[in-house]
């Protein structure tokens, strides 16, 4: 997350994903990228907006 977010890329970590998540990943995930300045106050919105710029558009 530390390297993506260094050289803009999207956070390749947004697809290690859980069951008992609901399909997002893990607060760590979360709580890292906040850390590294991102704005993760919409949690469902932020991960889809990494998934999105990882693979395109995501259906939802």
């Amino acid at each position: 997350m530390v390297q993506d977010t260094a050289v803009g890329r999207p956070l390749r970590a947004a697809l290690v994903v859980g069951r008992a998540t609901g399909g997002l990943p893990a607060r760590g995930f979360f709580e890292k990228a906040q850390a590294l300045g991102h704005d993760v106050s919409d949690a469902v919105g932020f991960h889809r907006a990494q998934l999105s710029a990882c693979f395109g558009p995501v259906a939802g």
